[in-house]
């Protein structure tokens, strides 16, 4: 009877010397790009009073309003993971790399919304978190 999979072959020959500093830097990458996005789930979820006040002097947001820059992100997970688990299996860095860069927009519209007092800013700054998200999550 044949496997239903064919086993992954060994990336490395046996025999050949490992590589260690390039596991080194993936596993620096990955830690870099959680700490980060964790940081920017919880940035408004601290203080919710004071960030619904700050997002929306004009016009009161509402409890459930602000709970959607979590929860947009989240729904962003779900339908990023799948093309992203794709391509870090193909494409490792450069994926690495993209969701490091959506954590960094991310973070600068985060700034920009509190700058501006930008409601909608904030949400794209969570659609931007949740991609981010997408590559630690598969």
């Amino acid at each position: 009877m044949e496997p239903l999979l064919d086993p992954v072959p060994d990336p490395v020959p046996k025999g050949a010397p490992l590589d260690l500093s390039r596991r080194w830097r993936v596993l620096a990458c990955f830690a870099f790009t959680a700490a980060l996005n964790n940081f920017m789930y919880l940035s408004y979820s601290t203080t919710p009073t004071i960030s619904k006040h700050i997002l929306s002097p004009g016009t009161p947001i509402s409890d459930s309003d602000l709970d959607w820059t979590y929860s947009g992100g989240i729904l962003c997970v779900c339908v990023f993971m799948m093309p992203a688990a794709s391509f870090l299996e193909s494409h490792n860095y450069a994926t690495m790399l993209l969701g490091t860069l959506c954590n960094i927009g991310a973070a600068w519209l985060r700034y920009a919304s509190v700058a501006v007092a930008s409601y909608r800013l904030s949400l794209l700054s969570g659609v931007l978190l949740g991609a981010a998200s997408s590559v630690i999550f598969p």
